[in-house]
């Protein structure tokens, strides 16, 4: 099973022979519920795939719309999915930003999803916007950790880390030096949660990558360089590695 599980969709097949066509396979049984949705609503399903361990509303309106997705359409397209059981809403207890309901999907339709975008095409503008979406909220929050707000900040940083590392991820692995100088960005102003949770490797680890993609003929390269130097130091320091740190 271990083998297989990068290929779920063909592990759990073999359903009983009297079965549906639709009950014989997992694959089978999301493809019909795909087929019964809108075309809007299969190309929203397709774009929530570029989300890790859900989403926001505010977030599936920056990083979802185009083309004939508008921000307005949104929420409806959300009801329908959940209405259809292809997503989940949830109430996780903790404000973020001033909206407590989170999306996501089951990880096989997540699967199932990202096949189809990929089919479909668009999936790097998709990844992109994902990219400066999480990029705006993490500089965003940065300056609210202090010790009036941040047990809140850190709650909603949990809550999104899983988006904050595929978009660190996505844009270290692009071959553009623009998109990696975000990937730097991001990972300085998260660098107080990374100490704070005690994240030092992760936290060293993402800083690190960047560093070594950085370009120095990037505008505002002095900047963003003292930043993210400034931020290992400190990872490395509260790791007690004085050598590095200095």
């Amino acid at each position: 099973i271990d083998n297989r599980l990068d290929d779920a969709f063909r592990l759990l097949t073999g359903g009983g022979r009297t079965a549906l066509p639709r009950q014989q396979t997992l694959r089978a049984a999301i493809d019909w519920s795909y087929q019964l949705l809108t075309e809007h609503e299969r190309t929203l399903l397709e774009r929530l795939s570029v989300f890790a361990g859900g989403w926001t509303l505010e977030a599936a309106e920056r990083v979802c719309v185009g083309d004939e997705i508008e921000g307005t359409s949104i929420l409806d397209l959300l009801s329908q999915l959940e209405h259809k059981s292809l997503m989940i809403s949830e109430e996780p207890g903790v404000m973020y930003l001033g909206v407590e309901r989170r999306y996501r999907l089951l990880e096989m339709t997540r699967l199932y999803a990202q096949e189809k975008l990929a089919a479909r095409g668009g999936e790097d503008r998709l990844h992109n916007q994902h990219l400066d979406y999480y990029l705006e909220l993490a500089e965003t929050l940065e300056p609210k950790i202090d010790l009036r707000q941040r047990s809140t900040i850190l709650k909603q940083i949990d809550a999104e880390l899983d988006n904050f590392r595929l978009a660190l991820k996505w844009a270290y692995d692009q071959p553009d030096s623009s998109s990696g100088r975000k990937g730097l960005r991001l990972a300085s102003a998260l660098w107080q949660y990374w100490d704070l949770r005690c994240y030092f490797q992760e936290g060293r680890g993402w800083l690190e990558r960047g560093l070594a993609l950085f370009s120095k003929s990037d505008q505002g390269a002095d900047f963003l360089l003292g930043k993210a130097l400034y931020a290992l130091g400190n990872l490395e320091s509260f790791r007690n590695d004085k050598i590095p740190a200095e």
